[in-house]
């Protein structure tokens, strides 16, 4: 039988990475609305959400991150796709 507190302590790490994947979903999405695609944008993101405080990205100040231009898809963008169609 397993003792009672490792199950607490294995219920608490799998709600961490559960929380943590979270973050990271929100940080994700943050950075896609703020046309900011990378690592660095995404990290400074997660920890002002960690932090409990509005993250400050300035773009302008970091010019080594990638600009993105996300919009939504048409059906029509992938008759590209298929020649017959596109034809």
């Amino acid at each position: 039988a397993t003792p009672l507190s490792l199950l607490v302590a294995r219920t608490v790490t799998i709600c961490s990475a559960v929380a943590m994947a979270v973050f990271f979903f929100f940080s994700v999405t943050d950075a896609i609305r703020l046309g900011a695609i990378g690592f660095d944008a995404v990290k400074l993101i997660a920890l002002a959400r960690l932090e409990r405080r509005p993250p400050r990205l300035d773009l302008a100040a970091y010019p080594h991150l990638p600009r993105t231009a996300v919009r939504t898809t048409v059906a029509a963008d992938y008759a590209v796709l298929v020649p017959e169609v596109a034809a």
